[in-house]
């Protein structure tokens, strides 16, 4: 087989689906089968939790890391429509609906008691078929279009579908039956269309069972189990002969139980399923792995099967493929003890489980790269390096940016110059590239004094009144008022406070630059996040530290304006005094215009910069509160992100290679065949390096740097720098899987650049290393034989149900890695595992150049009835208490797909109490029936009820029943009571063989035309309420009565059948 459709459905099934593509990555290095196995693998997730088909669009290796095994658009089916509420309203448009959905009503109750999710199954087995319904057309069409492009690509007119699915919930549950029947209807040829089934089974104290007596938990799993069971059996007579006993609704609507119509009904239903495996968490040595862990079991099982025994020599292991595909089984399924072509249990089911010796491989390459990913983290964090020279530290490097900060051509490069807080030189591009380059206050007002000066001195002017003063300092208060920069002082720095917290404006443009600045200078690898939080602290610092001088310094700007003011009075005074002598002299008249224009200078450039300093101080407030408020949160989200890295890496190192961890441990499932420690100490030989360990780094620098570009492009983000690198590159878990990516790489790069051929961790084959570890040829016996017998499936068996004290057909597979060096000591441990197996089973070697690092033992049972199975009876004893516990037809509606009249075989023999409480309305219902005659045994001369039915040769059959019993029903009173421990040992000693050959005969009575009118069974049933009225009596009206109170019971039982004919 060639080609391979996995459907996962429910939550159980998408864990089976991931767990398996993350084998297939760790084997082939991509989700797709390598072309040289020639293997096509397509997966197909069906849910009505749109949380988990969320969560499948980013499947990962290793948790929310390492490689992608998410599931396209393709394989994910949703059947999240709940809209059954309106379906129960509205039966003429939604007639498939109300074929299973059973009493409205108790939907109303369920709707109004509990609250159901939308989406979800609810633990409702019936729900779970709701929500299929409405998408029943569409799955169909969707398995139809990924079949046919499996078979195009293969070229192969072949499909091998695996379907995975819980028992316990409402989805997967309440869907198999209808998905597998679907599939067949469509691909009747089950030789290259086989189907195969994988049910976990309810978890043995599960929380998810918290609702107590009215949990459907178990109960679901013994109801999906007793359908399925019904649907693997056959009808063994009639038009339509191999019928199954039980076919569930068919959803499209296509046919009413999947018949063809066009030969006479015969059922679309044949060679139904090629197998089902049933999966505990409990193995037969009574050793329970954690149910997260079944998933993984499973998918190695499919892989193993797969690449390795599917896709073996066909005429070679026939017995291992039977054992898994049923295709030669022999075992017929348990019918009746009356007649055993009326089948009542199937055994077309299957365990296994599970041994697998390896190198860890994997592992080791998880604590390789946990190893370097959390060196560059450190690198990346603390940029710390031990003086010894071995390793970054885990803790922050003395480092001080306090004189950096006050650097003035630092600040400079940070746009922070005190020239430009000032706005003395341009902090937007528009300012710095203006047409008139700005210059200092002070060069501004000393540039423009020349030019004001000469205009006010030629002024014209008469001698009597001579202005220029006047002319010269309304020059300077024009300048000041309009000419400044092309608005004046005032409006220049109030427009540019205005603008200063726009979005482009000056703190944004300050903050770009120094945030910019920051992250090249980590990217770079020169300064790390720690250092980054560092030198922002110095820099609020220095800022800080510098708004707090601005008071200091306006005021002494203010107070030196007023002085000159009163000398530039004092000088329009002495200018303003008349006299020839002070008019003659005009050399003085010059020095004063020259001292006057000279302290006009001062004052403007005075106030220039106390408007100047009050722009710094509105400036540096907002710029601290930026990047105090914003910033920094940003640059220590940022760091408490690699900090987390850091720990999830230390963990992941901790978990891996653990040296305490106790090696061949025989209990385990996965026993590991390596020395940790020697692993630890080798991966640090490979991490002494700064300048490799810088380069490292630096390469996980510039992946997340253009990780995060990409997901930002992806989400239209608009975050600059470190927020970004917070939103699209922390948040979301991306610098774990650059740090994993980069790291893995890097960690097998310097693995196999320093390891020899002798000293390999990865890419060594376990043969040779056996060889190595096992020269005694005593020593390796007991190893192979402890292996094979502690490679148990799992499953705990009910040895009392076996036949005979047999258990279950076995076989064993050993998947040994091909290994000419050691081609000898391999042909040994083959013979060994052969020797060594139990009596009746049989190991089957296969040969395989895939994982040489491992040794698999997989051991199957087969073609057992589901009674053999322990947890059977205990989900029998669950199923039981729900029924009993609250409405019984409520219970029935929740977990059973469909009402079952009458109903199906029991997966179990019926035990002496349960035989004794079917026996009692059955001896009722035959006696109204007057199926028995009354005889006298002519060697005991005592009387006996006598049931004659013809066998399948039309021969009758005499069968005897308890006269004193049939006495009960019957009028007039007996003359003597029989004792309750007789009556009581009558009942108990009834057998499995009476109970059945008087069920037959009723339930062909109860069939008859005449009991189609309701006339003819209310008759009936007066019959029945008759007998309880004869049986009080025959008890002397002892209503404590044992024997009266039980068949109180029964006879309402007997009424409830009769209600139901027809």
């Amino acid at each position: 087989m060639k080609n391979y459709l996995l459907i996962g459905l429910g939550g159980t099934g998408g864990k089976v689906l991931k767990a398996f593509r993350k084998t297939l990555y760790e084997e082939f290095r991509t989700i797709e089968p390598s072309e040289k196995t020639g293997i096509h693998i397509k997966s197909l997730y069906v849910d009505s939790s749109r949380a988990d088909l969320k969560s499948s669009e980013s499947w990962r290796t290793q948790g929310d890391i390492g490689a992608d095994i998410s599931l396209n658009e393709e394989s994910r089916f949703a059947i999240t429509t709940n809209n059954l509420a309106q379906r129960l309203q509205d039966p003429q448009h939604n007639p498939i609906t109300h074929r299973y959905i059973g009493n409205p009503q108790l939907w109303n109750d369920i709707f109004s008691s509990m609250s159901i999710n939308e989406t979800a199954g609810g633990q409702m087995r019936r729900l779970g078929v709701a929500l299929f319904e409405p998408r029943a057309v569409g799955f169909v069409e969707h398995v139809n279009k990924m079949s046919k492009a499996l078979e195009e690509k293969s070229n192969k007119a072949e499909v091998s579908f695996h379907v995975f699915a819980g028992l316990a919930g409402g989805t997967g549950s309440g869907s198999f039956l209808h998905v597998i029947a679907q599939i067949r209807a469509i691909y009747k040829d089950a030789l290259n269309y086989p189907i195969y089934l994988y049910l976990l089974l309810p978890e043995e104290n599960s929380p998810w069972a918290k609702n107590g007596a009215t949990s459907n938990y178990y109960a679901n799993g013994y109801a999906g189990l007793e359908e399925l069971n019904a649907y693997l059996l056959s009808t063994h007579d009639g038009e339509h002969r191999g019928t199954p006993l039980f076919s569930p609704i068919d959803l499209t609507g296509k046919t009413l139980r999947f018949e063809n119509m066009t030969k006479g009904g015969e059922t679309l239903l044949k060679d139904r399923l090629q197998g089902c495996f049933i999966i505990s968490n409990i193995n037969e040595q009574n050793r329970a792995l954690p149910v997260s862990e079944i998933p993984e079991l499973i998918a190695q099982l499919l892989y193993q099967r797969i690449f390795l025994i599917d896709g073996g020599v066909p005429d070679k292991n026939r017995a291992l493929r039977d054992a898994i595909s049923l295709e030669n089984l022999n075992a017929p399924d348990e019918g009746k003890k009356s007649n055993q072509n009326i089948k009542l249990r199937s055994v077309r089911f299957q365990s296994f489980g599970m041994k697998r010796v390896v190198i860890p491989e994997e592992e080791i390459r998880e604590h390789f790269s946990a190893q370097f990913a959390s060196q560059a983290t450190l690198q990346m964090l603390y940029n710390n390096w031990a003086e010894n020279g071995v390793e970054y530290l885990s803790h922050t490097r003395k480092i001080s940016f306090k004189e950096m900060v006050k650097k003035e051509e630092n600040r400079q490069l940070w746009k922070l110059s005190s020239a430009q807080m000032k706005l003395e030189a341009g902090i937007l591009e528009e300012e710095i590239n203006a047409k008139r380059a700005w210059k200092s206050i002070a060069q501004d007002w000393e540039d423009v004094i020349v030019h004001l000066k000469k205009e006010a001195w030629e002024h014209p002017h008469e001698s009597k009144l001579d202005v220029r003063l006047d002319v010269l300092q309304n020059a300077f208060q024009q300048r000041y008022e309009e000419n400044f920069r092309g608005l004046g002082v005032e409006n220049f720095y109030k427009t540019k406070k205005e603008d200063l917290n726009k979005a482009d404006r000056h703190i944004a443009e300050v903050r770009d630059t120094l945030e910019k600045w920051m992250l090249t200078e980590w990217r770079e690898g020169r300064l790390s996040a720690n250092d980054l939080e560092v030198f922002l602290d110095d820099l609020l610092e220095d800022l800080n530290a510098r708004l707090n001088m601005i008071p200091n310094i306006s005021e002494r700007l203010e107070n030196g304006e007023i002085a000159n003011k009163e000398k530039i009075i004092a000088n329009r005074d002495i200018w303003g005094q008349t006299g020839v002598f002070g008019r003659v002299f005009l050399s003085k008249r010059e020095n004063i215009f020259d001292a006057q224009a000279e302290l006009l200078r001062e004052v403007y450039e005075r106030r220039t910069l106390r408007y100047a300093f009050s722009f710094a101080d509105r400036f540096l407030s907002s710029l601290i509160a930026e990047l105090r408020d914003k910033l920094k949160p940003d640059i220590v989200s940022f760091s408490h992100g690699l900090d987390d890295a850091l720990k999830f890496f230390e963990s992941r190192i901790t978990q891996t290679a653990r040296i305490e961890e106790t090696s061949n441990n025989m209990q385990e499932n996965l026993i590991k065949f390596y020395e940790p420690q020697r692993v630890r100490k080798f991966v640090r030989t490979l991490l002494q390096d700064k300048q490799e360990q810088e380069s490292w780094a630096g390469q996980v620098r510039r992946k997340f740097l253009a990780s995060v570009s990409e997901n930002r492009r992806q989400n239209r983000g608009k975050e600059q720098y470190f927020s970004s690198l917070v939103t699209h590159g922390i948040k979301n878990g991306e610098i774990k899987r650059v740090l994993e990516d980069v790291s893995r790489q890097n960690s097998q790069i310097a693995h196999t650049k320093e390891s020899g051929e002798n000293s390999r961790f990865i890419g060594v084959n376990i043969i040779e290393k056996m060889a190595e570890e096992f020269s005694d040829d005593k020593r390796l016996e007991q190893y192979v034989l402890d292996l094979v017998r502690s490679a148990q499936t799992f499953m705990k068996y009910e040895a009392n149900e076996f036949n005979g004290g047999k258990s279950p057909e076995a076989v064993m597979a050993v998947l040994l890695p091909q290994c000419p060096q050691k081609s000898q000591f391999r042909d040994k441990l083959a013979q060994l595992f052969i020797n060594s197996q139990g009596d009746g089973v049989v190991a089957n070697i296969i040969d395989t150049n895939l994982r040489n690092n491992e040794i698999t033992l997989i051991t199957f049972k087969y073609a057992f009835p589901l009674r053999y199975l322990q947890p059977i009876h205990q989900l029998k004893e669950k199923y039981d208490y729900r029924l009993a516990n609250g409405s019984k037809e409520r219970a029935l509606l929740e977990i059973h797909l469909q009402e079952h009249i009458p109903a199906l075989p029991s997966l179990l023999r019926p035990q002496t109490a349960q035989t004794k409480k079917e026996i009692m309305p059955l001896l009722q219902l035959a006696t109204a029936l007057n199926l028995f005659t009354r005889t006298q045994n002519p060697h005991s001369g005592k009387m006996e009820r006598v049931l004659e039915v013809l066998d399948e040769y039309g021969i009758p059959v005499e069968h005897i029943y308890s006269d004193d019993l049939v006495n009960l029903f019957e009028t007039p009173k007996q003359t003597t009571i029989v004792e309750t421990s007789k009556m009581q040992n009558l009942l108990k000693n009834s057998n499995e063989l009476e109970v059945e050959i008087l069920q037959s005969a009723v339930e062909s009575a109860l069939n008859h035309e005449i009991y189609k009118l309701a006339s003819n069974r209310q008759t009936l049933i007066e019959k029945i309420k008759a007998q309880i009225f004869a049986i009080k009596a025959n008890r002397d009206n002892n209503i404590h009565d044992e024997i009266y109170k039980e068949f109180q019971s029964s006879t309402r039982t007997a009424i409830e059948r009769v209600n139901t004919i027809f």
